[in-house]
Order: C-alpha cells, then sequence, then structure tokens
C-alpha cells in the first residue's frame, strides 16, 4: 500500500483503516482467501500462501512508519501491530523450511537521490528503520528477496551483518540480503530538492523460482518521454536486463555487494555510470553526478542503518568540505537563506560605511553556505 493510495496522501488516523477493512472484505473474496487477511486487513498488510509451494508472500504497509501514528491500540513501538505480525510470519517460514518475499512501498533506509543534507533523508522513524533491519537480519535465511519503490528511481540496497569490531573493519560486514528498489510508471519531477531530477516511467518484469523464491533475473521496461513527445507516440523499450547489465553471475546480496564496492574503484566509473543511467531511467546523464553524488549513492546503497550511513559518508571518502567547518542544515533553511541573503547584500551595498574593509568583512560573513552540506 502506498501513501498516495488514500486521500488525503499520507493519512494514518484510525477512520482510514475502518475503511480499509470493510473494502478488503467486499473485494478479497474475488482475490484472495479472506483468512488471510482477517488479522491483518485494519492495518492494511497481509500475506499470500501458496498450498503447493513453499514461497510466501508479505505484503506491509510501510505507511504506518513514516510519522507518529494515531491509531487506536497501536504504540509507536509497533503500529497496528504489524512488527509482531511480521515476526511471527518469518519464524512460521522459518519452521516450515520455506521462503518468503518482502513487498512493500516505502523503503527503510536513506534516499539516494537527496544530497542538500549530509544527513541525508529517510522516511521512517529510525526505531521503526532499525526494527526492520534488525528483522531482516534475523531472519535473513528465509527472505528470498525484498521489493519495493516510492523514490520513482532505479536503486538497491544490501543488508549486513552487524557491526563486529573484533572480526573486522567497517567495509568488511558480510552480506545477508538485499532489497531492489523499482521505477515508477509516473515520472516526477520532485519538489523536495533541485537534485531529485526527474524520471521516465519505467515497468519490470521478474523471473524467479516459484517454488523456493530465488531470483534469476529482471528486465527492465521503459518509455523514453523525450522521444515520444516529439513521435507523438509511445513506444516501450527495455532498458536493461539485470545480470547482463551489470555482468553478474547470479543474483545475490554477495554479488550485488560487489557491484556496489565496484563503485568505489577507479576502474568502477563506467559500471557507475551504468548504473546512475538506470538511476533514473535512462533519463539523466551520469557525467552530471560528481563526487558528493556517488559518494551518497554507495554509502545509502550500502547503509539501510542511519548511524552507519552518517558514518560512511564520514569514513570512507572522508568529511565533506563544509561539515568541518559547519553544522549541517536541513535543504529547506538553505534555500530561504540563498533567497534572502543576495537582497541583504544589495541593501548593504547602499549603505554607506566608514571603511571599504568594513564592507568587505560583512559580505563574507553573509555569504551564502554550501549547498551540499
Amino acid at each position: 500500500m502506498a501513501n498516495t493510495h488514500i486521500l488525503p496522501v499520507n493519512l494514518t488516523e484510525e477512520s482510514f483503516y475502518v475503511w480499509l477493512l470493510s473494502s478488503f472484505k467486499f473485494y478479497t473474496p474475488y482475490y484472495l482467501n479472506l483468512h488471510i487477511c482477517i488479522l491483518s486487513c485494519l492495518g492494511g498488510y497481509y500475506a499470500i500462501e501458496q498450498k503447493n509451494r513453499k514461497l510466501r508472500l508479505l505484503i506491509l504497509n510501510t505507511s504506518l512508519y513514516t510519522k507518529k501514528i494515531w491509531i487506536t491500540g497501536a504504540s509507536e513501538e509497533d503500529p497496528a501491530g504489524q512488527f509482531e505480525w511480521l515476526k511471527n510470519m518469518l519464524e512460521k517460514a522459518k519452521k516450515m523450511k520455506e521462503t518468503v518475499f518482502i513487498i512493500g512501498h516505502i523503503p527503510p533506509g536513506k534516499m539516494e537521490r537527496y544530497m542538500s543534507s549530509r544527513f541525508g533523508y529517510h522516511a521512517y522513524a529510525d526505531q521503526f528503520n532499525k526494527r526492520y533491519l534488525k528483522l531482516v537480519r534475523d531472519y535473513h535465511d528465509v527472505i528470498a528477496g525484498q521489493f519495493f519503490g516510492h523514490f520513482h528511481s532505479d536503486s538497491f540496497r544490501i543488508f549486513y551483518e552487524k557491526l563486529d569490531k573484533t572480526k573486522g573493519k567497517f567495509l568488511e560486514r558480510d552480506p545477508i540480503s538485499y532489497l531492489f528498489i523499482a521505477p515508477a510508471v509516473s515520472p516526477r519531477k520532485s519538489m523536495f530538492a533541485d537534485e531529485i531530477g526527474p524520471n521516465n516511467p519505467g515497468l519490470r518484469l521478474y523471473q524467479f523460482n516459484t517454488t523456493s523464491g530465488q531470483i534469476y533475473d529482471y528486465s527492465q521496461y521503459y518509455l523514453n518521454l523525450t522521444e515520444a513527445n516529439v513521435r507523438d507516440r509511445a513506444e516501450w523499450k527495455i532498458l536493461y536486463n539485470l545480470t547482463n547489465y551489470y555482468q553478474l553471475n547470479n543474483v545475490s546480496a554477495a554479488s550485488l555487494s560487489d557491484l556496489a564496492f565496484s563503485f568505489l574503484k577507479e576502474t568502477g566509473t563506467d559500471m557507475f555510470f551504468k548504473y546512475y543511467h538506470a538511476n533514473s531511467v535512462g533519463y539523466e546523464d551520469p557525467r552530471n553526478c560528481k563526487d558528493l553524488c556517488r559518494r551518497t549513492h554507495f554509502c545509502v546503497i550500502t547503509n539501510v542503518d542511519y548511524q552507519d550511513y552518517e558514518r560512511c559518508i564520514q569514513t570512507v571518502f572522508g568529511p565533506s568540505p563544509s561539515s568541518a567547518t559547519s553544522a549541517p542544515m536541513p535543504s529547506s533553511q538553505v534555500l530561504m537563506l540563498q533567497s534572502i541573503i543576495p537582497s541583504c547584500l544589495l541593501l548593504l551595498q547602499n549603505v554607506r560605511w566608514s571603511s571599504s574593509t568594513s564592507l568587505s568583512s560583512t559580505s563574507k560573513w553573509l555569504s551564502p553556505p554550501p549547498r551540499n552540506l
């Protein structure tokens, strides 16, 4: 369930879930066995179980984790009881030697295209992000894949074992699970931050073992909007196949982790450019992604935990130029200052100062902070 599937968007009040329950009771007999949602429809999450195959689909309502929840009986530790339900389903799958796909809309971790603050941007509250991450670490052996969207971009995330300082360094953790973020059919030019550029529409087709859940490959299709507008005709084409495009021997946490770490190498520039081209679904020029952009993508992909992400930004590439001298500032404040400061400077220039040095020092003091913090 997406945050935009309800009006007003991002609504998480009790009245919505009462409506949701009545809607599911009407529609589910035609599509799903009603028993799968008796316990969970009130929270907008459910499971699909297959009698003849050992693959279970767990569909989450991740909108519950984006802000404080005001549902009767819910708590900030477990809104609508979804975490407890998810743990029980994962435990059941483990005991029955089954595998699961976890499917949701809003992914955990940071957003890879946001660079207006060195702290990045995330949708989940920190306590929810940590709890989800712990469940993945505890049950990674039964999780065959995780599939999310929301950001309108094409990316992936790697989950690692929790850092044990006695066993290795920060970059030497073992990869244990992965998450795919598929692009959207709808194009978007975000007003949230300038660097979150538009995307071409995309559709994805996965190839997987219907019994084990093992992902073999996927084909990413796209619609070139620029071309379609010129020709006045929409023509969907294949953008890439995962394994061929990235030269992967298989689809696993280890192979995707190796792909992400190749972005750090001098010889990995071409591979990163291929990734960045796919990230906007073939819309943006990869050469526009400079140092900060590249480090952000790498650290977001390899660090779902917020504190690990911040550590990555600071230690893997070294501190950003502004972080050593100034505190990080949210992008809205930066934009506000950038709009106000030119007017202030113009006003100051019209004032008669006793000496030119006074104006010079004042101008330096008022110069706007760097955009990328």
